[in-house]
């Protein structure tokens, strides 16, 4: 597995043994190798291209998750693009696309 030392709320991309890619906020090592996250979103496919959805659907999505080391292939910081995009569908605040002049 590769994975690269994380701080507490980065903003992190996980590829799972099955294939999946989970971005998530980091919490911290659960020991042994497991990660706990908060708020992890799956990657699918929509008509405008790739989109976020809560990785799962009927779980607490306010509670941690623990992903098993066994089960996490990588675990990388998330490009800029995509931690502004998690930033922004966790966030409950809307923030400006481009400072400018409202008219």
């Amino acid at each position: 597995m590769l994975i690269e030392k994380h701080e507490k709320d980065d903003i992190i991309s996980l590829k799972l043994r099955n294939g999946e890619e989970i971005v998530a906020k980091y919490v911290s090592d659960a020991g042994g190798g497991d990660v706990t996250v908060s708020k992890p979103f799956s990657l699918v496919m929509a008509p405008n291209g790739l989109t976020f959805q809560p990785y799962m659907l009927s779980a607490d999505f306010e509670q941690l998750f623990t992903f098993k080391s066994d089960d996490i292939l990588m675990m990388m910081k998330s490009s800029k693009q995509t931690n502004d995009q998690y930033t922004s569908s966790t966030s409950k605040i809307l923030s400006a696309k481009k400072p400018g002049i409202i008219t």
